[in-house]
């Protein structure tokens, strides 16, 4: 049973990490196609790029932690008695990996105002569309 559920995390968390991935990288396809802007442009594709990059080797660092194993009780048992990647490199990991993914929200959370900063549209209009942009975006 208790291998079970220490599958389940392992499983779930590279789900989490390749889901993240996709999401960010479908957001900046999206935000491609309508921003103007040259210097949007180079943000979203620079911090997607960034985000992504990291995001990958993230994911392999999470699957191979504790090294090639073949059976989930050798993992389960590498993580109990701390044979795996030290705690120190496991969360510098975790918290790089969480400020990137922050920097990247906030980014593609805030490129819509500068979008519609500039456009002939009427103000109640501008604020639903940014409205809705960001919450795309979160």
């Amino acid at each position: 049973m208790a291998t079970n559920l220490w599958q389940l995390l392992i499983v779930s968390e590279c789900f989490y990490i390749l889901t993240m991935i996709v999401l960010k990288l479908s957001l900046a396809m999206f935000f491609l196609r309508i921003l103007a802007a040259q210097w949007q442009r180079w943000l979203i594709i620079a911090v997607v790029s960034i985000s992504t990059a990291f995001g990958v080797a993230y994911f392999f660092f999470a699957i191979f932690q504790c090294g090639w194993v073949d059976n989930i009780d050798v993992f389960i048992t590498r993580m109990i008695l701390g044979q795996c990647a030290s705690k120190p490199v496991g969360m510098a990991m975790n918290y790089t990996y969480s400020l990137l993914g922050t920097i990247s929200d906030w980014t593609c959370g805030l490129v819509p105002i500068f979008l519609l900063k500039g456009s002939n549209m009427p103000r109640k209009t501008k604020i639903v569309v940014c409205c809705l942009l960001a919450f795309a975006s979160m």
